[in-house]
């Protein structure tokens, strides 16, 4: 990825590609399913917010064995202060 890529806010469709690792066809067809947050001014080119490729790169987090454990816990302990039918 180049220096310049890596300093702008706002990329092309080529550009937000190469800078997700996408083939660009693939990338059209998020768009075309609304999958992923994109701008089309004048109803032209498709531009990408950086932070809207973060955001969407980092959506679905799959948790580490150690974060489940601990959400397990914690609801079992919740589910213990609320008594036995959830009241």
């Amino acid at each position: 990825m180049t220096d310049i890529l890596k300093s702008k806010a706002i990329l092309t469709l080529a550009e937000a590609a190469e800078y997700m690792g996408l083939k660009k066809s693939y990338l059209y067809r998020l768009t075309h399913e609304k999958r992923i947050r994109h701008y089309k001014p004048n109803n032209k080119m498709i531009y990408f917010r950086v932070e809207d490729i973060i955001a969407w790169l980092t959506s679905n987090p799959i948790l580490t064995d150690e974060e489940l454990a601990e959400q397990a816990q914690s609801y079992c302990l919740n589910s213990k202060q609320r008594g036995r039918h959830g009241i």
